[in-house]
Protein backbone atom coordinates (compact mmCIF):
# COMPACT_ATOMS: atom_id res chain seq x y z
CA UNK A 1 0.00 0.00 0.00
CA UNK A 2 2.84 2.70 1.32
CA UNK A 3 4.98 1.35 -1.77
CA UNK A 4 2.50 2.88 -4.29
CA UNK A 5 1.83 5.62 -2.21
CA UNK A 6 -1.75 4.79 -1.58
CA UNK A 7 -3.24 6.19 1.90
CA UNK A 8 -6.38 4.00 2.70
CA UNK A 9 -6.39 0.71 2.70
CA UNK A 10 -10.03 0.06 1.82
CA UNK A 11 -9.20 1.49 -2.09
CA UNK A 12 -5.83 -0.08 -2.01
CA UNK A 13 -7.69 -3.50 -1.60
CA UNK A 14 -10.48 -2.88 -4.29
CA UNK A 15 -8.17 -1.12 -7.03
CA UNK A 16 -4.81 -2.45 -6.90
CA UNK A 17 -4.78 -5.64 -4.43
CA UNK A 18 -8.10 -7.45 -5.36
CA UNK A 19 -7.61 -7.06 -9.07
CA UNK A 20 -4.21 -8.56 -9.11
CA UNK A 21 -5.69 -11.28 -6.99
CA UNK A 22 -8.33 -12.15 -9.16
CA UNK A 23 -6.18 -11.83 -12.66
CA UNK A 24 -3.54 -14.54 -10.98
CA UNK A 25 -0.58 -12.04 -10.63
CA UNK A 26 -0.46 -12.45 -7.10
CA UNK A 27 -1.67 -15.29 -4.93
CA UNK A 28 -2.11 -15.39 -1.30
CA UNK A 29 0.37 -17.21 1.07
CA UNK A 30 -2.31 -18.24 3.52
CA UNK A 31 -5.45 -18.75 0.99
CA UNK A 32 -7.45 -20.62 3.27
CA UNK A 33 -7.23 -17.38 5.83
CA UNK A 34 -7.72 -13.99 3.73
CA UNK A 35 -7.87 -11.78 6.45
CA UNK A 36 -5.29 -13.12 8.72
CA UNK A 37 -2.88 -10.64 10.04
CA UNK A 38 0.27 -13.02 8.77
CA UNK A 39 -1.46 -12.58 4.65
CA UNK A 40 1.77 -12.29 2.69
CA UNK A 41 1.31 -12.54 -1.04
CA UNK A 42 3.83 -13.72 -3.76
CA UNK A 43 3.81 -13.13 -7.51
CA UNK A 44 2.52 -15.90 -9.75
CA UNK A 45 3.91 -14.88 -13.07
CA UNK A 46 7.31 -14.41 -14.64
CA UNK A 47 5.68 -11.17 -16.68
CA UNK A 48 4.50 -9.51 -14.11
CA UNK A 49 5.77 -5.86 -14.10
CA UNK A 50 4.08 -5.33 -17.88
CA UNK A 51 0.43 -7.31 -17.02
CA UNK A 52 0.80 -4.92 -13.29
CA UNK A 53 1.85 -1.98 -15.79
CA UNK A 54 -1.47 -2.39 -18.46
CA UNK A 55 -3.65 -2.96 -15.27
CA UNK A 56 -3.09 0.42 -13.02
CA UNK A 57 -5.40 2.56 -13.64
CA UNK A 58 -3.94 5.79 -11.70
CA UNK A 59 -0.89 7.48 -12.76
CA UNK A 60 0.71 7.25 -8.96
CA UNK A 61 -0.07 3.63 -9.37
CA UNK A 62 2.16 3.53 -12.79
CA UNK A 63 4.63 5.88 -11.41
CA UNK A 64 5.58 3.33 -8.60
CA UNK A 65 4.76 -0.05 -9.92
CA UNK A 66 8.32 -0.62 -10.86
CA UNK A 67 9.48 0.20 -7.63
CA UNK A 68 6.66 -2.11 -6.00
CA UNK A 69 7.77 -5.33 -8.45
CA UNK A 70 11.32 -4.90 -8.05
CA UNK A 71 10.41 -4.83 -4.00
CA UNK A 72 8.30 -7.95 -4.14
CA UNK A 73 10.45 -9.64 -6.79
CA UNK A 74 13.04 -8.69 -3.79
CA UNK A 75 11.22 -10.44 -1.08
CA UNK A 76 10.49 -13.34 -2.87
CA UNK A 77 13.68 -14.16 -3.63
CA UNK A 78 14.91 -14.33 -0.06
CA UNK A 79 11.95 -16.40 1.25
CA UNK A 80 12.86 -19.33 -1.11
Amino acid sequence: QAYVGMKDRKHFKEVVLDVLLADGLLKMTLPEKPQSPKQRYVISKENYRKEIAEMADSEMVRKNIDVLCMQMKDKNEKTK
